[in-house]
């Protein structure tokens, strides 16, 4: 048990010293947050985009639509299933964003605990 203690010990401060020469201050550290989120943020700006072509292509489907908007079970099956397709794609982007919110939330969570654990560690190089 001492030497799995004593193992334990050693990786804590590997990791320490690993974290400060990641992080020499604040700055560094609050400049990688902000990196990672933009890249959060890029990804989604690019399925908005998708959404938003989907949408003008769901408006053609939609005029297509139209000539069997009284019986809409006489539509042609490809026209039918281009309409069906549009949705599930747009519906695939909408929960693609929301996973990237909960990324965002992730990356925010592990750079709060970093940031806890670098206030220490700055506090005591000082």
């Amino acid at each position: 048990q001492a030497e799995e203690e004593q193992a334990r010990v050693l990786e804590e401060k590997r990791r320490d010293r690993a974290l400060l020469a990641r992080y020499p201050d604040r700055g560094s550290h609050d400049a990688e947050r902000g990196e990672a989120l933009k890249q959060v943020d890029e990804v989604v700006v690019l399925a908005q985009r998708r959404i938003d072509d989907l949408k003008a292509q769901r408006k053609a489907i939609d005029a297509e639509f139209e000539f069997y908007r009284h019986d809409p079970s006489k539509a042609p099956l490809a026209l039918r299933m281009r309409r069906q397709d549009n949705l599930a794609a747009e519906q695939a982007q909408l929960r693609f964003i929301e996973e990237q919110a909960q990324e965002k939330k992730r990356i925010n969570q592990r750079f709060d605990r970093e940031l806890t654990r670098l206030n220490q560690l700055w506090g005591s190089a000082r």
